[in-house]
């Protein structure tokens, strides 16, 4: 049986070559989309009619519970955030809740319904600002 994976910020750059890679791998790829977004889906192109799209806010618990508990994703991958930087200065509130908000719902929705779920939480090279090295690691100082 195919592994499941369900992905937020599935139709930015990132979500697309996750999505290419699951899909190689023989997974059964879900991407959460809020419905004012669905359409964007066809971004990713020719991989768009392999993806399960399941419409929910966010911001929603009782939406993405629902979602976790009827699909038991063996993997969540959280990458939705702004894909414009400014406009995550614009709404900083807005951009907390939709990073931190999203996974903190999510991490609940996995523990309520009791499953073992793997979680990766994506983040950015923002966070390290001016850096003197590269790669960084999470040794590497925060100088957002």
């Amino acid at each position: 049986m195919a592994k499941t994976a369900l992905i937020t910020g599935i139709t930015g750059q990132d979500g697309y070559y996750l999505s290419r890679l699951l899909l190689e791998k023989g997974y059964s790829v879900v991407g959460l989309l809020p419905p004012q977004r669905s359409d964007s889906i066809s971004k990713l192109r020719a991989l768009a009619s392999q993806i399960q799209v399941c419409s929910v806010d966010l911001t929603d618990p009782e939406g993405l519970l629902k979602i976790v508990e009827q699909l038991q994703p063996q993997e969540i991958y959280n990458l939705a955030a702004p894909s414009f930087v400014p406009d995550s200065w614009n709404d900083p509130l807005g951009t907390l809740d939709l990073i931190t908000g999203t996974a903190t719902r999510l991490l609940t929705a996995v523990r309520q319904v009791g499953i073992d779920t793997r979680f990766y939480q994506a983040s950015t090279s923002e966070m390290f600002g001016q850096v003197r090295s590269s790669p960084q690691d999470e040794e590497t100082p925060f100088r957002p």
